[in-house]
């Protein structure tokens, strides 16, 4: 059968199962129920429409190169219009229009003008992500990680002089104190609909549309972890650019400065955050004779300020700052790596071929050492 006898059948037996949706409609507000007769009519009609779609699925253009071609009869069938009504039970439906799934349905000057694909997916750019590969890892069965934070430590270690009978010489004590504090394990999830027929047609789409959706989680998850940082991390000291005598201080200065507290708090800073935006403005910087002051110097790869690897990420506001010793201050907890999964169950989706493709991961993040962060903002100007 040529396809385009195939589709004006399609057409054919829509108008049939609209006629008897009508006649369905009829008997449910005469006698609240539809006849067996009628219901057995239809589920007759609608397996039939469902046999002519796939046949217009499997059937190709002579390039070899597969279309789906549909008229308004099929295209009816699987709009939102037509699944609302079924959905609702009632028949009678609203204006026509497409429901925006990810599906083989495509505008076409007519089964005799067949638009040109280009092959692949077209994907937008994505930005990198890196907070996580700065903090201790770790894996958790719970759903909340309890911990000890060091809130203070009186360091007293002293020399102490030897004790004699009449004359006993007691050792210095020191000062710890401990807070008990717990993390949640947080869900982080979304999902897209999809017809079940593109999914099986187009093979790459499905992993396509998986590494989407985990880019999107990781997007989420990049955010999350700056803010939970930030809002913990210690304020910068600016009084710190006066004691080192720098004056018309530049972002490189500050944050060799909050480099330096950090250090003066015993803790090695091992990463800086940064706005792409701050980042390049250090990069352009120049001296009187227009010579560029400070060349990123490249190690395997990984950009570097005062020996220190940088991260750009649009996580943290422009202007703003974020350094410290991550691994030791936090520790990233996940209780569900980042997965995807493919349902049919879901509403009315069984009976109208069309799944739900859903993303999801789960973790903690447990930040020990506050002290070990120290967040700010350049000056204006600087």
């Amino acid at each position: 059968m040529e396809l385009k006898e195939i589709t004006q059948k399609m057409e054919t037996v829509a108008d049939e199962v609209m006629k008897f949706r009508e006649e369905a409609d009829k008997e449910i507000k005469a006698s609240g129920e539809v006849a067996k007769e009628t219901a057995k009519n239809l589920k007759s009609l609608e397996e039939k429409l469902d046999a002519l779609n796939i046949k217009v699925e499997k059937s190709s253009i002579p390039t070899g190169e597969r279309k789906e071609y549909k008229g308004i009869g099929g295209q009816f069938v699987e709009s939102k219009a037509y699944k609302d009504m079924l959905a609702s039970g009632r028949f009678e439906s609203a204006s026509f229009e497409v429901k925006e799934v990810i599906s083989s349905q495509a505008a076409s000057a007519g089964d005799l003008v067949v638009p040109q694909r280009v092959p692949g997916i077209i994907a937008p750019p994505e930005s990198p992500l890196r907070i996580r590969d700065l903090l201790a890892q770790g894996e958790t069965t719970s759903n909340a990680i309890e911990y000890a934070e060091e809130t203070l430590y009186t360091n007293a270690a002293a020399e102490a002089a030897e004790s004699y009978q009449s004359k006993p010489t007691s050792k210095a004590e020191s000062a710890f104190r401990f807070d008990v504090k717990t993390a949640s394990v947080k869900t982080i999830a979304h999902w897209v609909p999809a017809s079940r027929q593109i999914i099986e047609d187009v093979g790459m789409l499905q992993s396509y549309v998986g590494d989407r959706l985990i880019y999107g989680l990781k997007l989420v998850e990049d955010t999350d972890l700056c803010t939970d940082i930030v809002d913990a991390a210690t304020d910068f000291d600016t009084n710190l650019i006066t004691d080192l005598g720098i004056e018309g201080a530049t972002q490189i200065d500050y944050l060799r400065a909050a480099i330096l507290q950090a250090r003066q708090a015993y803790y090695p800073v091992s990463g800086i955050v940064l706005n792409p935006q701050d980042w390049a403005a250090m990069e352009v910087l120049k001296n009187t004779t227009e010579n560029y002051i400070w060349v990123s110097v490249n190690d395997g790869g990984v950009a570097r300020m005062w020996r220190v690897p940088v991260v750009e990420s649009d996580a943290i506001t422009a202007g703003t700052f974020l350094v410290g010793a991550f691994k030791l201050g936090a520790q990233i907890w996940d209780r569900t790596g980042p997965s995807v999964r493919i349902s049919e169950h879901h509403a009315s989706y069984f009976i109208q071929n069309m799944i739900a493709i859903l993303a999801e991961e789960r973790y903690a993040l447990t930040i020990y050492r506050p002290g070990a962060f120290v967040t700010g903002s350049f000056a204006t100007g600087s």
